[in-house]
């Protein structure tokens, strides 16, 4: 009844927390300081990264100083007891629940009454709350539930955030591999064709990365159309070296300008790609076995004179390939040089 719940409530105000309780207390507390302390190092090592916020150790790490928190604040709350206006108001509900009681031995129509009498003081009760705001303790306890729902949310946030994929380029999904309940390897099971103008995948072999470069033109040939041949430009070149044909190589895209010609394109076609790092027009050309290497990055050539006479003129070289040098200065078109066993003109 009300009388023996009111006795008992003032006998735990009384008597406070068991020893036994007090030991449990007291090694949550510890566990509890344990789990922050190993969050707390898990978080530190990763604390350099730009996006440690989204990471799960900084989830466990905000988990585990909530609980920590609790654990000391009902811990801090065990072991100071109870606060002497708490056991006064305890006091007061036995004194009224023992008056109560009396008040129905000596006349049972009373009871109505005293219903009428605890509705009054349950939302006088309220009413008191509203206007004077909660008390410390129940301030407490709700920042606490506040702060482990925020966790909660946080947590689930984290775990969505890590469900959803990013395709490198904006397209369209064309194939996905993979059914329900299939195990995934490193190969690719998803296809983006990408969106706007069409574009090619091409490799460049380690050797010959460093000479292209974004915005680089192109001239791409299909092997469906192998009478056509398409421009475009260099628009990515992918930052990790892959592996094709047991060769390291560097993945780039180009744009295919498909204006041009009158042609269907569909995706996964083979292609060859000329990739274009210089161009020079009206340039004096010169056979690579005619330079002769003075110094690193010097060269000159042997000019043959109206007489025969070979004469060393040192020169400056553009673009080379396998065959050819671009001569910007120290020749002049029509002059003739040696490359050793013959004579160019």
């Amino acid at each position: 009844n009300d009388l023996l719940s009111a006795q008992q409530a003032l006998n735990a105000l009384l008597t406070g927390a068991s020893a036994d309780e007090q030991t449990v207390l007291q090694a949550d507390l510890r566990s509890a300081e344990i789990t922050l302390q190993q969050a707390q190092s898990a978080y530190n090592q990763i604390a350099w990264r730009g996006d440690v916020g989204a990471t799960s150790q900084a989830a466990d790490l905000q988990n585990a100083t909530i609980t920590y928190e609790r654990v000391k604040a009902q811990y801090n709350i065990s072991a100071a007891g109870a606060e002497p206006q708490d056991i006064s108001a305890a006091r007061a509900r036995v004194a009224q629940a023992r008056a109560a009681l009396n008040t129905l031995q000596a006349d049972p129509n009373a009871l109505t009454l005293l219903e009428q009498q605890a509705r009054v003081e349950a939302a006088q009760d309220q009413l008191d709350t509203l206007l004077n705001g909660p008390d410390a303790k129940t301030l407490e306890g709700a920042n606490l539930t506040l702060q482990q729902a925020q966790q909660s949310l946080d947590s689930a946030m984290l775990a969505l955030a890590g469900a959803v994929m990013h395709a490198p380029v904006a397209g369209i999904v064309s194939a996905v591999d993979v059914q329900i309940g299939d195990q995934a390897g490193t190969a690719g099971i998803i296809t983006v064709v990408p969106a706007g103008s069409s574009q090619v995948r091409f490799w460049i072999e380690e050797l010959d990365s460093a000479s292209v470069k974004v915005g680089n033109a192109v001239n791409i040939v299909f092997e469906a159309y192998p009478d056509f041949t398409f421009t475009g430009q260099v628009v990515r070149i992918e930052p990790t070296l892959v592996t094709v044909d047991g060769a390291t190589a560097v993945q780039a895209w180009a744009t295919v300008d498909t204006t041009q010609q009158p042609v269907n394109l569909l995706y996964g076609m083979n292609a060859d790609v000329e990739v274009i790092a210089g161009e020079a027009h009206n340039a004096v050309l010169v056979p690579i076995s005619a330079l002769r290497e003075i110094a690193a990055g010097s060269f000159a050539v042997f000019v043959v004179q109206p007489d025969g006479e070979l004469t060393f003129r040192p020169v400056t070289v553009g673009l080379r390939d396998f065959v050819n040098a671009e001569i910007r200065s120290g020749l002049e078109p029509g002059e003739t040089v040696s490359t050793g066993d013959s004579q160019t003109q």
